[in-house]
């Protein structure tokens, strides 16, 4: 029997929905890390080849190296957010952001300086979807949402800029280098928040019992890497795509990613992506033209350095 004690202490344990609508959010600052280490990387990308040494059929790869990582793991992140919830990821990618960014900063080869990027983009792999369930679950829809993740958009543009221009002044009066030791500085004050202020959700994640579709996990890194290591190493293998191994892993790559759509769609049950995410009214012409944006703006940035 409950009693009105009991219902007292009840209500006053249960989150206020409309304080938590109110509140400030603690991951404003996750969304520009990702376009800071893309605008400045390309910015530095001259002073890295030849500092490094870096040969020419390997340009590209301090910064596509980056976009690989997280390309290929969004997705896993994502499942994994669902399993362990958005405290436990976000913080462990704002921490691994850190530890990556000083990596870079004192790589001596171009090889270590990719693998370092690489890295990175798996801090960012795990910044990107937590931090937008972290705000997806604190504001209930409406304006303030509205305004909330409008305001999250304007931080990538912040990042954006101010990857040019912290870049630009380390390498013109400093050293490439300190470009990633004041990144790897940003994401400790970043931390700092993020591991205090952030609503701990783990207990509420393991309770719903989600598993990792490990199908979708192996199709997605594996078919996501190929296609998109194919397409970058074209432009500087021997032949082209004439060159054997390109065609070959980028017909890989598709194959396998065609039989994770297949599998995803009809065969698994718990997949990675749900597909009545597609029967939302007009969400496959935005993923489309997501595409071709972000597509043609990675060949701008990259090409219009070297």
């Amino acid at each position: 029997m409950t009693t009105p004690e009991d219902q007292r202490n009840k209500t006053a344990s249960m989150p206020d929905l409309e304080q938590l609508g109110k509140e400030r959010p603690h991951t404003f600052s996750g969304l520009w890390p990702e376009e800071f280490y893309i605008s400045g990387s390309n910015i530095l990308l001259p002073t890295l080849i030849k500092e490094l040494d870096i040969p020419a059929a390997s340009t590209i790869w301090p910064t596509t190296a980056l976009s690989l990582a997280v390309t290929s793991t969004l997705l896993i992140f994502g499942r994994l957010i669902d399993m362990y919830g958005g405290y436990i990821i976000y913080n462990a990618g704002v921490i691994w952001l850190m530890i990556s960014s000083i990596l870079c900063g004192v790589s001596r080869t171009w090889l270590s300086l990719v693998v370092c990027r690489a890295l990175q983009g798996l801090a960012l792999g795990a910044l990107l979807p937590s931090g937008m369930m972290i705000l997806g679950s604190t504001y209930r829809p409406g304006p303030r949402k509205n305004l909330v993740f409008s305001i999250y958009g304007t931080c990538a543009v912040l990042g954006f800029f101010a990857g040019y221009f912290v870049s630009g002044i380390c390498d013109q009066y400093f050293s490439w280098r300190w470009y990633f030791f004041i990144g790897a500085i940003l994401s400790a004050i970043m931390a700092v928040p993020s591991l205090l202020y952030i609503p701990r959700d783990y207990a509420e994640k393991r309770e719903l019992g989600i598993r990792m579709d490990w199908v979708g996990f192996c199709l997605s890194i594996s078919g996501a890497t190929l296609f998109v290591f194919a397409i970058a190493d074209s432009s500087y293998a021997p032949r082209g795509w004439r060159t054997p191994y390109v065609p070959v892993l980028f017909a890989i790559g598709i194959t396998l990613l065609g039989v994770m759509t297949y599998l995803e769609a009809w065969v698994i049950r718990n997949p990675l992506i749900p597909g009545d995410i597609f029967r939302v009214k007009f969400m496959t012409p935005l993923i489309l033209a997501l595409l071709c944006l972000y597509g043609s703006l990675g060949i701008f940035l990259l090409y219009g350095v070297l």
